[in-house]
């Protein structure tokens, strides 16, 4: 992969990386709670979306699953415990792959929605 990928024309994209972190309420029980860290500019490299139909005793549940592939910058401690919050949505990231000499970060990421 050459530099031209991070051309600044490319990263036209915002995404805020999340990491979890548990911490107790006023009851004392663990509570997840995502922190952002600052935004960073990415490339979206590729999008899929599709469909899956599930029956439950409560009736029909049909779900949809956003897969984006993106590449950033080199972020630091990024890993696949963190999540994606993109386009208004959180995103797990499901694969991450180093751009060789820490350039950056191509990710994999997966947005799973009910409707």
């Amino acid at each position: 992969m050459t530099d031209a990928h991070f051309r600044a024309s490319r990263l036209d994209r915002t995404v805020y990386v999340e990491t979890k972190n548990v911490t107790l309420d006023e009851y004392g029980a663990p509570v997840e709670v995502w922190t952002a860290h600052g935004g960073h500019k990415a490339e979206l490299v590729s999008t899929a979306s599709g469909e899956t139909s599930t029956v439950k005793e409560s009736g029909a549940v049909s779900s949809v699953e956003e897969i984006i592939t993106l590449r950033t910058r080199w972020i630091r401690h990024l890993s696949i415990a963190d999540r994606l919050f993109y386009n208004g949505r959180a995103f797990e990231i499901v694969a991450l792959t180093e751009i060789p000499r820490r350039r950056g970060w191509e990710i994999r990421a997966r947005h799973r929605g009910v409707q």
